[in-house]
């Protein structure tokens, strides 16, 4: 059987498909979020996973989502003079797909696009990341700009 190998090797010289992502920036999350009927809420800290899971979000048109859990968020939610409001609470992560591509947790400090929905909270999480970037002061401080109405380009 000579054939099976070479079956094997052709098998393997197949192009791979990749997601490509444009790289998330605060401004254009930002812009989403306000264009947005819904209200968001910004936050800089860390998810730790809580091990639930939930029932997504009703949208209009309905969305895929692949898995909803649920996380704990220590940090600070973010008012026009700084992340200064200290808070520890229970959100719902909305995990969505994009073919074959899904999205996961996201882990490290993190700045957030938070959905509120009355007293709870939700981050919609894709594949290519939107609403869950990295927090640096760069970033925290471009956040901060944005909303008090100087969002750079």
């Amino acid at each position: 059987m000579r054939f099976l190998p070479v079956l094997f090797l052709a098998a393997l010289a197949q192009p791979a498909t990749a997601l490509t992502c444009a790289p998330p920036s605060v401004a254009s999350s930002f812009a989403i979020a306000q264009d947005s009927p819904l209200t968001y809420v910004l936050a800089a800290g860390r998810l730790t996973p809580l091990g639930g899971t939930a029932t997504p979000v009703p949208r209009d048109p309905p969305l895929r989502v692949h898995e909803v859990r649920l996380a704990r968020l220590d940090g600070h939610l973010a008012s026009r003079s700084g992340f200064d409001r200290p808070v520890s609470l229970e959100i719902a992560v909305e995990l969505i797909c994009a073919g074959p591509w899904c999205a996961d947790l996201p882990e490290g400090e993190l700045l957030l696009f938070l959905e509120r929905h009355g007293d709870d909270y939700v981050l919609l999480e894709g594949p290519c990341p939107r609403f869950a970037l990295t927090s640096t002061p760069e970033t925290r401080a471009e956040a901060l700009a944005c909303l008090t109405g100087t969002c750079p380009d």
